[in-house]
């Protein structure tokens, strides 16, 4: 059995030097922990809401790359790999990672919509992160980054998941234990 909490994200990320690279940045990143943390006023402060923050965002990242590593080892294709957005497992694992710890950043704004504003601000941070992690910019940078923004999107309970990362994103945001 697996317990789903910060930790197992630790595990996920020590298995690669991207991921580590990844999670450094965005720990780092003061747009991203401002970001979280009104996420955090808003939904917890203001609505009475169960965390939606840096503790939130490292659990869901963690769970969805437990979910991709079930996947994987049930020989399922990632989508991205499929389809060529993802040139390595690494890439689909970087790709579930700054999906699920970026998905709640639009609760920022308001918990209405909060997918879509998520989508859109999660843009310019992607934009401004990814050159830094993945050593290149350009056409493959830019696919990434329209995985990851699929993922945010259709993180909204009614919006369907075209990929195998997105459902696993989507999923691990249900398992975060609610209080």
């Amino acid at each position: 059995m697996v317990t789903v909490s910060p930790h197992l994200l630790y595990r996920h990320i020590s298995t690669s030097h991207l991921l580590q690279r990844a999670y450094k940045i965005v720990e780092e990143d003061d747009e991203i922990g401002e970001l979280l943390k009104m996420s955090n006023i808003m939904a917890v402060t203001r609505l009475k809401y169960n965390d939606h923050g840096v503790v939130h965002a490292r659990i869901v990242a963690g769970a969805a790359l437990e979910l991709l590593d079930l996947l994987l080892r049930a020989r399922m294709e990632p989508t991205s790999l499929r389809d060529g957005t993802a040139r390595n497992l690494d890439e689909v694992k970087l790709i579930v990672f700054l999906a699920a710890y970026l998905h709640d950043i639009g609760n920022a704004i308001h918990r209405v919509y909060h997918e879509y504003i998520g989508a859109l601000l999660a843009k310019d941070i992607l934009n401004r992160i990814l050159p830094d992690i993945l050593g290149f910019t350009g056409k493959r940078m830019i696919a990434i980054r329209q995985e990851i923004l699929h993922i945010i999107f259709a993180t909204e309970y009614h919006t369907e998941c075209l990929t195998m990362e997105c459902s696993a994103v989507k999923i691990a945001d249900g398992l975060d234990k609610k209080s």
